[in-house]
């Protein structure tokens, strides 16, 4: 299914911040990049109405084209539209690529369209809120482009602006080139111990006192486990939609000091014990993958993303059972469901959560232990996770 609510069942989908890393400028550059000088652009990003907006970009120089990565859905196709109709979205399996018919251009104007559909093992384009905020993903803005037949790095500075009174929060970091959600809507944020919030306003009491409560246990067990802490508060989103839909969807994202939750569905709210379970999990797993990334501070991709999903589910079962959170038998129950699921699963997708915890469960190690010194040897040797990094410390 594509649009978010409409999914009957389950849908847990922890959106990895290693899938598709060509469409984040976090990614490795080639080294034709490294040599070639950035090309500045400032993109200008307008919320006109509730389900309109601008993108106007402006590069410093007139270039071929932009090349934006692998296609998001198909957003671009669908939800994207230039102002000027000789400039053209050219899309294919491996690029989107925004360039004119003819000859070069040095600034673009695009009208995008409010975008529901759900992106697996992608960032979701935009988190729409009850109330009408939105939180827009950015780094599916960037990318690199070419001038003259060369590739170059794009280097973006951003502005925002949103409909009169709206709160705008448009993260610093974003400037820096990381791919990231600005915010979009009538919230304020709210200033917790365990983070910043935008919360949704239909957002259950029994929910809060779960998202509070697990962060809290689960961020001060991870920083004693690992040593180590992120750099700032992490900001929260925390959206729900279609609560007329029947059914039960939640999923995930993380992000370099973000956190992004997505529920939709009539189910979803229900507060009974298996959906605390699940939200608990959900939780404990995002805040996995911004440890895993704390040693790696350009926020670069991991190649082999069995290594960071199933590590995150690793450590996520390890961590609950260790706070008391989730009880031992809740514990068993959670691995053997994953090593079931690793035998039979042929979803690509999901292999890497299931298969990747059961090669974790197979070293027969302190997986907390073991993440630790693969933190430690990711921050010594300034390389990303490898399986050969892991046998490497197992011989430690």
């Amino acid at each position: 299914m594509n649009r978010l609510g409409i999914i009957f069942g389950l849908l847990i989908s922890a959106i990895s911040f290693s899938a598709n890393a060509a469409n984040s400028a976090a990614s490795y550059p080639t080294q034709s990049q490294i040599a070639a000088p950035a090309v500045n652009a400032t993109i200008s990003i307008k919320r006109l109405t509730k389900d309109d907006w601008e993108l106007h970009y402006q590069f410093s120089e007139e270039i071929d084209a932009l090349h934006f990565g692998p296609p998001i859905v198909k957003y671009r196709q669908e939800a994207w539209k230039p102002n000027d109709t000789a400039l053209k979205i050219i899309s294919n399996s491996d690029d989107e690529i925004l360039r004119k018919e003819q000859g070069r251009f040095q600034q673009a104007k695009i009208a995008i369209k409010s975008y529901h559909p759900f992106s697996h093992n992608q960032y979701v384009p935009m988190i729409h809120f009850s109330d009408g905020g939105v939180a827009l993903f950015l780094g599916h803005l960037m990318g690199q482009v070419s001038v003259a037949g060369i590739d170059r790095p794009l280097k973006v500075q951003f502005t925002a602006s949103g409909l009169p009174g709206e709160k705008v929060i448009l993260p610093q970091k974003a400037q820096e080139g990381l791919g990231l959600f600005a915010y979009f809507g009538p919230q304020d944020p709210i200033v917790a111990s365990h983070g910043i919030l935008i919360l949704d306003p239909l957002t259950p009491a029994w929910m809060r006192e779960v998202l509070a409560n697990t962060t809290e246990r689960v961020t001060a067990s991870y920083a004693q486990s690992f040593e180590r802490i992120p750099s700032e508060p992490a900001m929260i989103f925390f959206a729900i939609r279609d609560l007329h839909l029947n059914g039960y969807s939640m999923s995930g994202g993380a992000l370099p000091g973000q956190l992004a939750y997505r529920l939709a569905g009539n189910q979803t709210i229900i507060d009974k014990p298996e959906s605390r379970n699940r939200f608990t999990y959900l939780i404990a797993h995002e805040l996995a993958h911004i440890w895993q990334a704390i040693p790696n501070r350009n926020w670069t991709s991991f190649p082999e993303s069995w290594i960071n999903e199933g590590g995150a589910d690793a450590i996520t079962a390890a961590t609950l059972l260790k706070t008391g959170i989730w009880s031992k038998e809740e514990a068993i129950e959670f691995e053997n469901k994953l090593i079931k699921e690793c035998d039979e699963t042929k979803d690509p997708i999901r292999t890497a959560y299931a298969c990747g915890f059961k090669r974790f469960k197979g070293y027969n190690t302190d997986v907390l232990a073991l993440w630790k010194k693969l933190m430690d040897e990711s921050t010594r040797s300034a390389t990303p996770y490898s399986e050969a990094m892991i046998q490497a410390v197992l011989q430690k």
